[in-house]
């Protein structure tokens, strides 16, 4: 009988090919639905995080007062405008 060979990058690759992953593994205490709704729940935060840091951030309220950001966080930190 002859086996055939195989290099080491073949063996490799059927090692992770036919390796156990995610909730196959015995230590899991994930599975594939709760790590795409956790993927879902972090990619919507990360959105609402952008949007406020580029709305509410001192750049982003300079911008929409019309004024430098340099006036803005002066103003933000009662620097000017303490009367108000």
């Amino acid at each position: 009988m002859s086996r055939s060979k195989m290099s080491l990058h073949e063996y490799r690759q059927r090692q992770r090919e036919f390796q156990v992953r995610g909730s196959g593994l015995p230590q899991s205490k994930l599975d594939e639905s709760s790590v795409k709704a956790a993927r879902e729940e972090y990619e919507r935060a990360r959105a609402a995080i952008a949007y406020i840091q580029q709305n509410y951030s001192i750049a982003g309220l300079a911008r929409k007062y019309g004024v430098s950001p340099g006036a803005m966080e002066k103003a933000l930190n009662y620097s000017t405008w303490g009367h108000v």
